[in-house]
């Protein structure tokens, strides 16, 4: 329920927030609140995923997207997404989730979202996501025109490019494992 009253407040406060750009940093702060701990009462690995999720909405409804998808009959689906821990985060401490858009291919685009206290990283979270429509998978340039961007996207970090040729090449493998193999046996 508490992450319902998040997005709840993330999107009325949209009302108020600053406008942005494709390529700026959407900010939020907030507080480790005892449903996101897990048995070690530090926040849960997985509760850092879904708060990014919260961090890529706000940064979509900030940058005036979310009329014109919903026009479009458009919406963000995540296709994976890689975490890096640093330092946990306590119950009831402050933080800011700073969230952007590392930049997109032909199929996939680019977000990262971090989680900061007093200037310290904390945690990383990158997703790669697609928007799909009624037809289908929507290019990320196509989207990317809705901001008013016209043009490439930024050049992408190296790791990034790595990451997505080595998730190509997983889910290459994953199609060719016969359903029989002795890895689903045992289980």
């Amino acid at each position: 329920m508490n992450l319902y009253l998040r997005l709840f407040w993330m999107l009325l406060a949209l009302t108020w927030r600053k406008p942005i750009t494709m390529l700026e940093t959407s900010a939020i702060n907030l507080r480790v609140w005892p449903n996101d701990l897990d048995v070690n009462l530090h926040v849960n690995n997985g509760r850092f995923l879904t708060l990014a999720d919260l961090g890529v909405v706000t940064l979509i409804g900030r940058m005036g997207l979310f009329r014109a998808l919903l026009r479009k009959g458009w919406r963000p689906v995540v296709g994976s997404a890689m975490a890096r821990y640093r330092r946990p985060l306590k119950p009831f401490q402050k933080y800011r989730l700073e969230t952007r858009i590392l930049g997109w291919n032909e199929k996939w685009t680019f977000f990262e979202s971090r989680f900061i206290v007093k200037g310290e990283v904390k945690a990383t979270v990158v997703t790669k996501g697609i928007f799909l429509g009624r037809e289908g998978q929507v290019p990320p340039l196509q989207v990317a025109e809705l901001t008013g961007r016209v043009g490439e996207s930024p050049a992408l970090p190296e790791w990034v490019a790595h990451w997505d040729a080595a998730e190509a090449a997983f889910v290459d493998a994953e199609q060719q494992r016969p359903l029989n193999s002795p890895m689903v046996a045992a289980l």
